[in-house]
């Protein structure tokens, strides 16, 4: 787990970032690239998109992507249209995930080496973005190349535990959170305390859970961006883009209006005064957000999403102290039952659609307890405590039944702890649910002991096949 971490890469202030291009071959352009291996460590890779009109002859911006979990082609996909439009390099690593943190180290070295030795980089635009974990990542590095980081797109979740927000913050942050997602009172609690220290900051919402955002808000995202650039001198003013991005605005929050979707139009209102302030005059922004706040749903809008934090809060205490006696307690066994039963009520309650106030908050239990779980057995596994794993993942089921990797992460635990008939029972079960990956039965050492189960031989068969 990464989210107390600040990252030691002070190595990286000494990057030269001065584009010496140093291998000749040519990389496509106007496409993604799923794999770029870096030239000084081949076993570093990552994802990469060139605008389709990148050249040499110019400098261009980049951004660097980081997941929780090294898909780093998941954040090219989404910030590609973006890339494109506003003329931007992306490359996500495929190596940076949630720890240990000398492989971040290690990625995120080897990463921003390998760009700087190949692009014609900006090396006054250079932005971070990343997803949970990875968005830490990314914050964490935005400090340590202090006044090189134009910005920081942090998505899911805000500053490493060990960053305060203050005023010294030395890139404009831009955040971008689900409605469902776990870390969405953190994401508004972080927006508030940059607000009052007067850093540049955004926040967007988008309808979903703890996830990577839409290609729209990327895009949202980058356009913002590009507004600070042009405020602090980095990018040339651009009165063209001003107006169309203003237009846009402006017409987005008068549809929202119309729509009667007030408390929407209320927050657009409220960003477009604040983004486009000194470039156009914002005064009726500023008067209609202010009429728009005493409105009846929006009041309702800003109590609602207080119930849900404090609803989340409760829940979630109530559930780590279920965790811990179903962990150490002298009552186990009634608080594995009772943990079930209660995690069961919240997947009912986020799949209902008639209170939303139940349903937001269930989902974002559901997603911070997955979390909770998964980094336990991941740690659990690491040290060989295969039982404890086996019961973190058992919960994990109750709360995705329909994720095959949880089941085939609950066959791997059952193999290492000599369980066959739960192993292959699990298996069987991944493989029903969508499991497809036949390398990794085929290559993992962890399923030595089943190699020779004609079961075993029977289900890889069945991989083979591609039936289910």
């Amino acid at each position: 787990m990464l989210w107390g971490m600040t990252l030691r890469i002070a190595l990286l202030v000494v990057l030269p970032l001065t584009c010496r291009w140093a291998l000749p071959q040519e990389l496509p352009r106007g496409r993604i690239i799923e794999k770029v291996a870096c030239a000084a460590n081949p076993g570093q890779s990552y994802a990469l998109y060139l605008p389709s009109r990148y050249t040499r002859e110019r400098q261009w911006p980049i951004v660097y992507a980081f997941d929780a979990g090294a898909r780093g082609l998941l954040p090219v996909q989404r910030f590609r249209e973006a890339a494109e439009k506003y003329g931007y390099i992306v490359a996500g690593s495929n190596n940076s995930k949630n720890g240990p943190i000398n492989i971040v180290e290690d990625a995120v070295r080897a990463l921003l080496a390998d760009t700087d030795s190949k692009f014609s980089l900006n090396p006054k635009r250079m932005y971070l973005t990343g997803f949970s974990g990875g968005a830490r990542v990314a914050v964490s590095v935005g400090f340590s190349l202090q006044g090189r980081v134009a910005g920081v797109i942090a998505c899911g979740a805000g500053f490493p535990y060990s960053i305060m927000p203050s005023a010294s913050v030395p890139f404009s942050f831009y955040g971008i959170a689900g409605n469902a997602d776990f870390n969405f009172p953190e994401m508004r609690e972080l927006d508030r305390n940059l607000a009052e220290y007067g850093i540049a900051h955004r926040l967007n919402a988008f309808s979903g859970g703890h996830d990577w955002p839409p290609t729209k808000a990327c895009m949202e995202a980058i356009e913002w961006m590009e507004l600070q650039a042009i405020r602090s001198g980095l990018k040339v003013r651009d009165d063209l883009l001003i107006d169309s991005l203003y237009a846009e605005g402006v017409a987005s929050a008068r549809s929202s209006e119309e729509a009667k979707r007030m408390y929407e139009a209320f927050v657009q209102y409220s960003n477009l005064a604040q983004d486009f302030d000194g470039f156009r005059d914002v005064a009726h922004l500023k008067a209609r957000a202010k009429q728009l706040q005493a409105h009846a749903e929006v009041r309702k809008a800003l109590a609602l999403e207080r119930e849900i934090e404090k609803g989340q809060l409760r829940a979630e205490t109530a559930i780590a102290r279920l965790l811990q006696d179903a962990v150490t307690g002298d009552r186990r066994a009634f608080a594995v039952q009772e943990l079930v039963g209660t995690l069961d009520g919240f997947r009912k309650q986020a799949a209902q659609k008639e209170n939303e106030r139940d349903r937001l908050t269930a989902a974002r239990v559901l997603d911070s307890t997955w979390i909770r779980l998964n980094e336990a057995a991941a740690f659990d596994l690491q040290r060989g405590n295969y039982r404890q794993a086996i019961s973190n993942l058992e919960i994990m089921a109750r709360i995705r039944p329909e994720n095959p990797q949880v089941h085939f992460q609950l066959a791997r635990s059952f193999a290492l702890a000599g369980d066959r008939k739960g192993a292959l029972r699990s298996l069987e079960k991944a493989i029903e649910k969508g499991f497809a990956d036949l390398s990794a039965l085929q290559g993992s050492p962890d399923f030595e002991s089943l190699k020779q189960d004609p079961q075993f031989q029977k289900l890889l068969q069945k991989l083979a096949s591609g039936k289910r």
